[in-house]
């Protein structure tokens, strides 16, 4: 890894951290198309809605709650009859996030005093991994004014993989039920029914509510609510606060982390809306999303939604199969051109060498192998410049005054050598997209979470020993005694003797899995440098008079 390359990877990583801090911002909600034909104009109470307008989702006194347990496939959950919710999800073949805790931080939590415990590299909290609380309330069913509550259901049929759930609320009866599929996907289906004599209009809604914890941001794991309305996916970093709704029609809606989500697809009744934002519930406070219609039903007539829930990992084929639009749970930024085959390469790399740690390795070979006509031709090209800077000093001292004729005179020998001055930016410019994708592909890919690699748990945290960061430092240290420096004036030579520490430092706070792609490059480059030495180093050629 040559300097450029160095500064080519501080760069990208720069750019990363600069794009999620100045650009990705929490979305600004479009306005909603009153335009759009609706079979009841809603109220103006029932415009005004939003999550946090509801004072609580508490049943009326004295209704007794019932949980049911529901499974299929890999998924552990339960029905409660307060709103018709699914809640309590778990996933038994994950395990529970790793905490990782490096060294240092432990270290001088120590020295301040404001731990006393001994260092664990990894915490965990034990058992399957668990994606709703008992708190939650995903697709949990209402109807009525905009401050209704969800219904208060009672059980018509529970099985392990099927229930069937009855209420009334605001003026109409509603039923859900939830069917298990073979493919591991559930069918919801959800029933407002008239039963009166004349119309009745009002708002029917769906709620997706847990509790989540504010500190959570983009680098770190933790839940947050979802949605894909008119075709454009709202994500959020930070929790949302109340905001204006999100018009519809509503491709599907949920909640979700980096690696797994809860996801409700379909159902449009075409003027939804989505609006994000927090509620209390009894005594806690959630966040999330609802999904909300106003709607006219004739004397005897039903609105009937029907759903498909996901639950699981964040697998791209796997969403892909539940909806197209699924897919688009997964945020790989504008680098998504170069992850989606980035990955498909990864994968295809792990099939035959059975562990993501050596996939990632053989990856950065294949990368090198790809870049290496480049970086020949960069090395050329630093060799002729090279081979110019006797004359080049020359036209210096001779042209100290006229900084005009002194570029024209070095484009002049720059043309008639075959030299070019930005021939070696050519391998940082391929590396930028390489190691920008690499490092959203780890933060987003559920392939990658909870991976060993050696002595590493899990290659999308940190290395909390920080072995492998010190590596990297030793590794650029010494490559830096091996680089050519004469073209470079003292300052700059400066900048570069720090680059070492100054990537090191890097190297402690990004995933454990970039942290081998860095290594192995590193080692890659020094072996392709002896290499092109050994084979490409030439005579220099004569200077141009």
């Amino acid at each position: 890894m040559d300097r450029r390359t160095i500064l080519a990877l501080l760069i990208s990583f720069l750019l990363v951290q600069g794009y999620f801090f100045f650009f990705v911002k929490a979305p600004v909600p479009p306005p909603l198309d009153t335009s759009a034909p609706i079979e009841t104009p809603a109220s103006p109470a029932s415009a005004a809605s939003s999550p946090a307008s509801a004072a609580s989702s508490s049943p009326p006194a004295g209704y007794v709650e019932k949980t049911l347990p529901f499974e299929f496939c890999n998924v552990k959950a339960a029905v409660t009859t307060n709103g018709g919710a699914l809640r309590d999800l778990t996933l038994p073949s994950w395990k529970a996030d790793f905490k990782a805790t490096a060294v240092w931080t432990w270290a001088w939590h120590r020295i301040n005093g404001t731990t006393t415990d001994s260092w664990h590299p990894y915490e965990t909290e034990g058992g399957p991994a668990r994606l709703l609380t008992a708190d939650s309330t995903m697709l949990a069913v209402g109807a009525g004014s905009a401050d209704a509550v969800p219904a208060s259901f009672t059980v018509v049929d529970a099985k392990l993989d099927s229930i069937a759930l009855k209420a009334s609320a605001g003026g109409v009866e509603i039923g859900r039920s939830y069917t298990a599929r073979p493919d591991c996907h559930v069918d919801v289906v959800t029933t407002w029914t008239n039963p009166g004599t004349v119309a009745w209009s009002g708002d029917v809604f769906l709620e997706a509510y847990d509790v989540m914890d504010a500190t959570t941001s983009r680098s770190t794991l933790g839940a947050r609510p979802i949605g894909m309305a008119e075709g454009s996916a709202v994500r959020w970093s930070s929790l949302p606060e109340e905001i204006s709704p999100y018009a519809g029609p509503v491709q599907w809606f949920g909640i979700h982390d980096h690696y797994f989500g809860v996801f409700a697809v379909g159902g449009s009744l075409g003027n939804e809306s989505l609006t994000f934002g927090p509620k209390v519930a009894g005594q806690a406070l959630l966040h999330g999303v609802e999904w909300r219609a106003p709607v006219t039903v004739g004397a005897g007539q039903a609105i009937v939604v029907k759903q498909t829930v996901y639950v699981g990992p964040k697998e791209i084929e796997e969403l892909a199969s539940v909806s197209p639009d699924l897919k688009n749970a997964i945020d790989l930024g504008y680098f998504g051109i170069f992850v989606r085959p980035l990955l498909w390469l990864l994968k295809f790399l792990h099939g035959y060498v059975g562990n993501w740690g050596l996939a990632i390795i053989a990856l950065t070979l294949l990368v090198k192998s790809a870049l290496y006509p480049i970086q020949l031709k960069a090395f050329r090209s630093g060799q002729a410049m090279q081979d110019l800077q006797p004359k080049i000093k020359e036209l210096q001292e001779r042209y100290v005054d006229q900084p005009e004729e002194l570029a024209k005179k070095q484009m002049e020998l720059w043309s008639t050598s075959g030299a070019s001055p930005v021939g070696g930016c050519l391998p940082m410019v391929a590396q930028i997209p390489v190691f920008i994708s690499l490092y959203t592909m780890i933060g987003s890919a559920v392939e990658i979470h909870q991976q060993p690699f050696f002595y590493l748990k899990d290659l999308s945290s940190i290395d909390p020993i920080g072995i492998l960061p010190l590596l990297v430092v030793g590794a650029m240290a010494l490559q830096q005694r091996t680089m050519p420096t004469g073209n470079l004036d003292p300052a700059q030579q400066q900048v570069m003797k720090l680059m070492p520490l100054i990537f090191g430092v890097i190297m402690f706070s990004v995933p454990s899995g970039l942290v081998v792609y860095s290594l192995a490059n590193i080692v890659l480059s020094m072996l392709q440098q002896w290499w092109m030495k050994r084979v490409h180093t030439r005579v220099p050629a004569p200077v141009p008079a």
